[in-house]
């Protein structure tokens, strides 16, 4: 149960920083195959039960006592793809910012 809740507290803020990207994944040219934006929230809360299920059974067979590094890498997985929306959002402001001012040449 620790680990669901582990895994959807990580979903939740990955969630939040992802919300400025639905306009921005409106407006992009996609092709015929792109999954609809309605999809993703769905296949999101599947995998992140399925990485919490995961991190149950490793720690079943013998948690941060046997399997350190896998568990440590786990919840660093989580960490950092939480924040990887917002952070790939204000690169992307930079680069527009960027571009835009170097057309004005």
């Amino acid at each position: 149960m620790a680990w669901l809740v582990v895994s959807y507290a990580a979903s939740a803020v990955g969630a939040v920083a992802s919300l400025p990207a639905k306009s921005f994944y409106g407006q992009l040219v996609q092709p015929v195959w792109a999954p609809p934006p309605w999809l993703f929230g769905p296949v999101w809360t599947v995998l992140y039960a399925l990485m919490a299920i995961a991190a149950w059974l490793v720690w079943r067979s013998g948690g941060f006592r046997t399997h350190p590094i896998a568990l440590a890498l786990f919840l660093r997985q989580l960490i950092l793809g939480s924040f990887a929306q917002r952070l790939e959002e204000e690169h992307s402001n930079r680069v527009a910012k960027t571009s835009c001012h170097s057309h004005r040449f």
